[in-house]
């Protein structure tokens, strides 16, 4: 007997927030930021796997993070409000070259093909 089964449910629409964020990096800097997620597990988790220290999160209102953005415009020195802002690193750091492969030595000489029982 066959029995009905209910189709999955389509991509769930994930309710996100604005985080602000504290930590300390590698070099023990401190770094700040914003970040949009689910939850402020997602935050922390996602600034531990980039290699920071997170030490404060703070979930704010998208308007209250505006207003400090155009506040922030309206205090740099004339000239300075057009410039982009760095991102944060977000990958693993700079590359750097891997050393040259080499051929792997056997621990004990290989035996020699000889027919079973011989």
């Amino acid at each position: 007997m066959a029995v009905a089964t209910q189709a999955s449910p389509g991509p769930r629409d994930v309710k996100t927030y604005l985080y602000n964020w504290e930590g300390l990096d590698k070099n023990n800097k401190t770094v700040r930021g914003d970040l949009r997620a689910a939850s402020e597990t997602v935050v922390t988790t996602t600034l531990r796997r980039q290699g920071i220290r997170v030490i404060k999160v703070k979930r704010i209102s998208l308007s209250a993070w505006l207003d400090g953005k155009e506040e922030a415009a309206s205090r740099a020195p004339r000239g300075e409000q057009s410039k982009p802002q760095a991102a944060p690193l977000s990958g693993p750091g700079p590359a750097v070259p891997t050393p040259p492969a080499h051929k792997p030595v056997p621990a004990r000489p290989v035996a020699a093909a000889s027919p079973a029982g011989a």
